[in-house]
């Protein structure tokens, strides 16, 4: 019987298990995209904290170059003048960080300003 078709074995399909291995698939699509948005997120917030961290030591050495006035009078009054200009440029998260870098550097050891408040108290 060479030109008869074979009857093939008819496959069932069953809806609720494709489904399943769909749902299943989609959930561990989503969590590798998770966890690769996490890791770049982590990412991109450790390279802008360097960022920050080096335009804080440069503004800490603009501070410090102001303070000890070390071209002179003159010089150290340009270098104030530049300094507030650049503090006047920024937006408000950076006028943040500049006020934060001199308290940091160069404001009150709050120890010693609890042990000075001690000592009034007691005195």
């Amino acid at each position: 019987k060479s030109g008869e078709e074979v009857p093939r074995k008819r496959e069932t399909y069953n809806d609720q298990a494709h489904i399943r291995r769909i749902s299943q698939f989609r959930l561990a699509v989503g969590r590798v995209s998770l966890q690769l948005g996490t890791a770049s997120s982590f990412a991109q917030a450790a390279a802008q904290r360097r960022t920050q961290d080096l335009q804080d030591q440069a503004l800490k050495q603009q501070m410090q170059d102001v303070l000890a006035c070390a071209g002179g009078e003159v010089s150290g009054l340009e270098a104030a003048a530049r300094l507030g200009g650049e503090y006047l440029s920024l937006d408000a998260e950076g006028r943040r960080r500049f006020l934060l870098v001199i308290l940091q550097s160069f404001g009150p050891n709050p120890a010693t300003v609890r042990r000075g408040t001690e000592e009034l108290r007691v005195a």
